[in-house]
């Protein structure tokens, strides 16, 4: 009984420490007639993660006149074994006056449990065991709400998921186990992403005497829109308001749209040459997890960009669980986008590099394990399902997996879009009930598949310029914009010029040999796909805009303008081009009733443009405000930037000898130091002139950072600067002080 007594103290310290990171799950007995009796609670535990401050253990309270509580916590004598089932029990004595007992698990910190095959059994006087029946002792009914487990759990601690899973792989029975999952790194903070509204309480918004554009129809009309609690309550040719709080905006000669919609996003990919592993593995310079981490943390910053680039309506296609965290922690529709996601893709094929915990595509082996994959899904609520349908292998298999996935997925009223890039497996998908087609495919179609996406309505998202920019980063050409130089986050875009520091060449120059042999066949796939684009819009096929952002190259927020580009040159209209940004994007996952034009009682998402998009769809990247559920920015006040970004923004625009692109994060009168204050340089134009002449007498100059220290408005860089290719090194301290989003100073301390 000491030991017993021992371990209550160690777990109810244990789980208290955690900050609130534990839950539990029990069911409870009358005991009465069992008074006196020894008891034994057992079960099966295991874990498929374990981080440090991670554990579950058995639980028991009996109560009675003198309550107490009893803990058996496996981590003391035994620790859980990752991947294998392992028994572990409670003993002790029921009082005599024992009325009740509560038996189940507790969980704390990160990671994956799984438990089953609970019991509770009594020792008679002669010495026999008598079976107390516990409810759902072996979870063998599919949990989908994890608030109807059958067991009573803590519903105040939304960290912990909870789901029932095959208990062996593989395994086409109904022997499950429960899965309790913590959803997110309780240790990883957010980076701050601070914007400026102009109706910070929330006040009504009255804009006046504007071009509203209606993207059903393509006809502009001046009205004025008012906006209250989130929503258009009015659109008309004159609005009166007595409020006196209301802000007004001037519209007179300014065009007003919806705001846009990205249909094909992942947030787990940062556009970084380090975001995908299975393409390009640089692990050994940056560690995977270091990626994942960077993501989680800069979730909000990210974000914000869609916003600053007129996105105001996000469809994540796939990624880890963590992130419905995201999802959750940045629901806030009036300073985020609206974020719709899913899950892991339940997958035909797994590459190496993502057989990883929390992995973000999982390969189901049967019918069966895909099934599973989808159930696994619906605690976190997802918005829908995705497929990564790569026929090889056994092509009859992967179809079979392909259609349990959408039957269950519909099921559960799930629609379900499909990574499907030859047109056969794209028509094997449509025959499979599929709802979307996330990717161009890459053959020419034919009448069948016209007629297929058509008769059955299938949304068909394009993602013209993603696989050219996996080219142009392995080939060492891929170009940023000056907008995106200016509001990308400038470390995705850093990434693409580390090779000159990498010591790395050998892979390098393969990567860049092969892609030079494929780019030849890439230039004749876009006109594949243009040609694909242009035949299913004369046809009226349903098309939305995606751009796959996040992949390698092509960047969070800023490549939506080249996706349109792409589309335009394929031969679409500026209007079928706002259409499919919009409206047609909304019907997804049937939101058109609430986001997508500008309507009344729909959602006050809206743009206004300094010029007309259906004369000029560069129109789209000239915007004034941004508006989002009722929150005014103006554009430049969506995200301030950070001092660590403008400089890295600068840093970026020297090593790519980009002119224009590196003054700007210059104040006018910027002033340049030798440390400590001897004056070198003042002022924007004197700067201008002597980089002019540098970066042009230095082709292969380049910039690393070997060490940088962030101190407010303060950056200390330890800098390491190669002129000419082969050449020495030089190195210098730099100590940047920024003022208002710009290095107003520059202090450099020389060898």
């Amino acid at each position: 009984m000491k030991k017993i007594v021992f371990l209550l103290l160690f777990c109810v310290s244990f789980a208290y420490s955690q900050d609130k990171n534990w839950d539990y799950f029990i069911n409870r007995y009358n005991i009465e007639i069992h008074a006196n009796k020894k008891f034994v609670f057992s079960g099966d535990v295991k874990a498929s993660t374990l981080s440090k401050d991670g554990g579950a253990c058995l639980y028991t309270q009996i109560s009675g006149t003198d309550k107490k509580r009893l803990f058996f916590d496996n981590m003391l004598d035994r620790p859980i074994t990752k991947d294998s089932w392992d028994l572990y029990s409670i003993e002790g004595i029921l009082d005599a006056d024992a009325k009740f007992i509560q038996v189940g698990g507790i969980v704390t910190g990160q990671g994956i449990f799984y438990f089953d095959n609970f019991q509770l059994k009594v020792q008679e006087k002669n010495g026999t065991w008598t079976i107390i029946p516990i409810e759902n002792s072996n979870f063998d009914q599919p949990i989908t709400d994890q608030n109807n487990l059958g067991w009573i759990r803590d519903k105040n601690n939304l960290n912990y998921v909870y789901s029932s899973v095959p208990r062996v792989s593989n395994k086409n029975s109904a022997d499950y186990s429960l899965l309790v999952k913590s959803i997110y790194d309780i240790d990883e903070k957010p980076v701050s992403a601070k914007s400026i509204k102009l109706n910070p309480k929330g006040e009504a918004v009255l804009i006046e005497n504007i071009n509203v554009i209606d993207v059903n129809t393509g006809k502009t009309k001046k009205r004025s829109v008012l906006i209250r609690d989130k929503k258009i309550v009015e659109i008309a040719r004159n609005i009166q308001v007595s409020d006196a709080t209301v802000v007004k905006i001037d519209g007179t000669g300014k065009w007003l749209i919806p705001g846009m919609i990205d249909s094909h996003i992942h947030l787990f990919q940062s556009g970084s040459l380090y975001t995908r592993p299975d393409a390009f593995d640089l692990r050994k310079y940056r560690p995977y997890e270091e990626e994942r981490k960077w993501l989680r943390q800069n979730a909000p910053d990210v974000l914000k960009r869609y916003l600053q680039s007129g996105i105001t309506t996000v469809i994540d296609v796939g990624g880890p669980l963590y992130n419905y965290e995201i999802r959750d922690r940045y629901s806030d529709n009036t300073s985020f986008p609206n974020i719709y996601l899913t899950g892991p893709l339940i997958s035909t094929y797994q590459p190496k590099a993502f057989d990883i915990e929390d992995s973000p595509i999982i390969k189901a082996n049967s019918p069966e394990e895909a099934i599973e994959l989808v159930r696994a899904q619906l605690p976190y609520k997802p918005d829908f399902i995705k497929i990564w349908y790569i026929n090889s292998g056994d092509a009859t298999l992967n179809h079979e997996i392909v259609k349990a996935t959408i039957a269950e997925s519909h099921k559960h009223n799930l629609k379900v879009a499909v990574h499907a890039t030859n047109l056969k497996t794209a028509k094997l998908a449509i025959k499979a009930e599929a709802d979307i087609l996330v990717h161009s495919v890459s053959d020419a179609i034919d009448e069948e598949f016209v007629e297929m996406v058509t008769s059955k309505k299938i949304i068909y998202i394009p993602t013209l310029i993603v696989s050219d920019k996996y080219t142009e980063a392995f080939t060492q050409e891929i170009a940023f914009s000056n907008e995106e130089l200016r509001l990308s986050n400038p470390f995705p875009i850093k990434s693409f010029s580390d090779h000159k520091h990498l010591n790395n060449d050998a892979q390098f120059e393969r990567s860049k040999t092969r892609s030079f042999a494929r780019r030849k066949r890439d230039f004749q796939q876009n006109d594949i796909e243009a040609a694909n684009l242009k035949l299913l819009q004369d046809n009226n096929a349903l098309i939305a805009t995606g751009t796959d952002a996040g992949n390698i190259g092509t960047l969070h927020g800023t490549s939506y303008q080249e996706e349109l580009q792409t589309m335009q040159e394929a031969g679409l209209s500026n209007l079928q081009i706002l259409q499919a940004s919009t409206i047609s994007a909304a019907k997804i996952l049937d939101k058109e009733s609430e986001i997508g034009s500008i309507e009344v009682s729909k959602l006050a998402d809206v743009l206004i443009l300094d010029e007309n998009p259906l004369e000029d769809i560069q129109a789209l990247q000239k915007i004034q405000y941004v508006i989002k559920g009722g929150s005014v920015f103006r554009t430049e006040d969506v995200l301030i930037e950070s001092p660590e970004n403008v400089v890295q923004r600068q840093v970026n625009a020297y090593n790519l000898r980009n002119l224009d692109a590196f003054l700007e994060n210059f104040s006018e009168d910027i002033e340049i130091y030798y440390f400590p204050n001897t004056l070198d340089i003042k002022g924007k134009e004197a700067y201008r002139k002597i980089f002019s002449n540098y970066f042009k007498k230095f082709p292969d100059l380049h910039c690393e950072i070997l060490n940088r220290t962030v101190l407010g408005n303060t950056i200390i860089d330890h800098e390491r600067v190669l002129r000419v290719k082969g050449g020495n090194y030089t190195e210098v301290i730099a100590i940047y002080k920024i003022e208002n989003e710009k290095i107003a100073k520059v202090y450099f301390i020389k060898d």
